[in-house]
């Protein structure tokens, strides 16, 4: 349970137990504010805590039996943040039944709590004043605990009221203030025991630089006993956000949630500072491997479903459209059934299995975008990738391991990329060919006339073992060139080398001459070679194989010479001794 509303509860039920006493000594007719030091020694007794009550403690018998009580106080016996206040009470209002209290019950009617404020403090060396509290109080042994957990079960209340309620969090070592401001809670048939009952709640909260409303209603559930609650058909705005489903959290051995939420739409960004958002944004931009290993405590002690649909989720100035999630943890095991969202102009959906049974966890991912801007993807975030075009992804990976280095270093499976109308930004395919092609000739190109290659497609496969990939196709298509190649690609260093072979199909001179194709090297795959990391790449003509193949097509050629003199030789002589048409005809045998 939170903390601030552990002590919430925690002071109603400090109040409710001020009432028994003073409901008890009704019997025997006394004035309750006879005996204010007695209390306010059994709250020091159980807290440490000073009570301070200036304002009254007074009976009514009509309408119904009622107690109130006016403004209080409780202190902590060090200074925080320059105040011993802990929490003040304006008003405290119980009406009693009759009937249950001539019983020996306490059977609440109506209760009101108006103007409680909550001061929970953490100074400049880490001590709060709520910790004090709780090293204060007596410990507490299983008779009295189940005599405790008893009557609270037998709380009921017909009618509960919860006005001007605040908690205030200051912590001076992070320098924040925070608030919770409760403006009303209204309740009916209030009971501990299972049963559902109507809540309403309008609240604000506050985190030191903006304010946000909160209203909701809902059917809610209290099971103390079996440490089980809900909150089923909810409906109520949060902020500028619309929402409306369940939630059930059962704090058993084993932490159980489940959540059913639709929200019309949110936007993350306007509750994160522009420091938080350029914080994010850097850390995305760095590397995510570490190794450090990942605790799957958490995982492990969880058992939790929960279906989110969300219209329209901002975030990062990302705009996510019909989101929707499910995803389930049981048995320390993780599995997102159904991550999909239309993003960028195209959709995304993601399939996982997180399995932390064993030492080493085993994670596996199935993702899938479908023609997705890649321009927008890192537009604004600082990553310096010049490619553009839109991508279609279809992956199937698995990894072992406890860090993001041993995820990364395991990496096991395939890929599939196929990009449309693309662009890549930082180099010139053509100009690259007609480099190879000048190189051929001996012959100077001169400088780019721009930068960029426009590919009408590109499709890449690569395959996956231990965290590094081997490109076994690429295939890309270009105005006037095909391109082939193959490569690899390591997850840990983020490093790739590409080789790729382009074929001309066409006039890629442009304003070179020296890069004009004739029927000489019409049919030579021209070797190309990109390296680079996430951060830069370059490519430029793969000399090494340049080499190569000039050599075989000077051997080739020579070659086609001799074949073209024998050709003339034999031809001539037969022509002088059988006629020109027969001497044509076996020319053709030696081409």
């Amino acid at each position: 349970m939170p903390r601030p509303l552990k002590y919430l509860l925690y002071l109603v039920v400090l109040l409710i137990a001020l009432v028994a006493a003073g409901a008890a000594a009704l019997a025997v007719l006394f004035d309750p504010n006879d005996y204010k030091p007695q209390i306010a020694a059994q709250v020091k007794s159980a807290s440490s805590l000073e009570l301070r009550m200036p304002g009254s403690i007074g009976w009514k018998l009509f309408p119904r039996l009622s107690l109130s009580i006016g403004e209080t106080e409780l202190h902590t016996p060090k200074t925080y943040a320059g105040d011993t206040l802990f929490a003040k009470l304006e008003e405290f209002s119980l009406g009693v039944g009759w009937r249950s209290l001539l019983k020996g019950a306490l059977r609440a009617d109506q209760l009101s709590i108006d103007g409680l404020q909550l001061r929970m403090v953490t100074d400049k060396r880490g001590h709060s004043n709520w910790k004090d509290v709780e090293a204060a109080a007596p410990a507490q042994d299983e008779d009295d605990a189940t005599s405790a957990s008893d009557s609270e079960l037998a709380l009921e209340l017909a009618d509960l009221s919860l006005r001007n309620i605040s908690v205030q969090m200051i912590d001076q070592q992070l320098g924040t203030t925070q608030a919770f401001e409760l403006d009303q809670f209204l309740a009916q048939y209030v009971n501990l025991s299972g049963k559902s009952f109507p809540m309403q709640i309008d609240a604000v909260i506050n985190d030191g630089q903006r304010s946000f409303a909160v209203d909701m209603q809902a059917d809610a559930l209290i099971d103390n006993a079996n440490e089980r609650y809900a909150l089923q058909n909810m409906r109520g705005r949060f902020d500028k956000s619309q929402f409306d489903g369940q939630i059930k959290i059962g704090l058993g051995k084993q932490t159980t949630f489940n959540g059913d939420l639709n929200i019309d739409e949110i936007n993350i960004d306007d509750y994160t500072s522009e420091s938080e958002q350029a914080a994010s944004a850097n850390a995305e931009s760095q590397s995510t491997a570490s190794s450090e290993d990942i605790s799957f405590d958490v995982l492990r002690s969880l058992n939790t479903r929960l279906k989110l649909k969300i219209g329209k989720l901002v975030a990062s100035e990302a705009v996510f459209d019909d989101l929707t999630v499910d995803l389930a943890i049981a048995n320390s095991i993780l599995n997102l059934n159904n991550f999909r969202a239309g993003v960028f102009g195209g959709t995304i959906e993601l399939l996982a299995k997180l399995d932390a049974r064993g030492k080493q966890a085993s994670l596996s991912v199935q993702p899938k975008m479908t023609q997705v801007e890649i321009a927008e993807v890192f537009e604004n975030r600082d990553i310096a990738v010049n490619f553009s075009g839109k991508a279609s992804i279809n992956a199937a990976l698995a990894m072992r391991g406890n860090s993001v280095d041993a995820w990364l270093a395991s990496v096991s499976g395939n890929t599939e990329f196929l990009f449309d109308e693309g662009r890549y930004g930082d180099d010139n395919i053509q100009y690259r060919v007609c480099q190879a092609i000048a190189l051929a000739r001996a012959e100077s190109l001169g400088a780019a006339l721009d930068t960029g290659t426009a590919f009408d497609s590109v499709r890449t496969v690569i395959d996956w073992q231990n965290g590094v990939g081997r490109i076994t196709q690429f295939t890309a298509g270009l105005d006037n060139l095909k391109l082939n190649g193959d490569g690899s690609i390591s997850l840990q260093d983020q490093q790739f080398d590409l080789r790729v072979l382009a074929n001309v199909t066409g006039d890629i001179s442009g304003s070179y001459p020296a890069c004009v194709i004739n029927e000489k090297y019409r049919n030579i795959k021209w070797p190309l070679r990109c390296r680079g990391d996430a951060n830069e790449s370059n490519c430029g003509v793969d000399n090494s194989r340049l080499d190569k193949i000039l050599a075989g097509l000077v051997k080739e050629r020579a070659k086609q010479e001799v074949r073209e003199k024998i050709n003339e030789k034999i031809g001539g002589k037969i022509e002088e001794k059988l006629g020109k048409g027969v001497g044509e005809a076996l020319k053709g045998l030696f081409k």
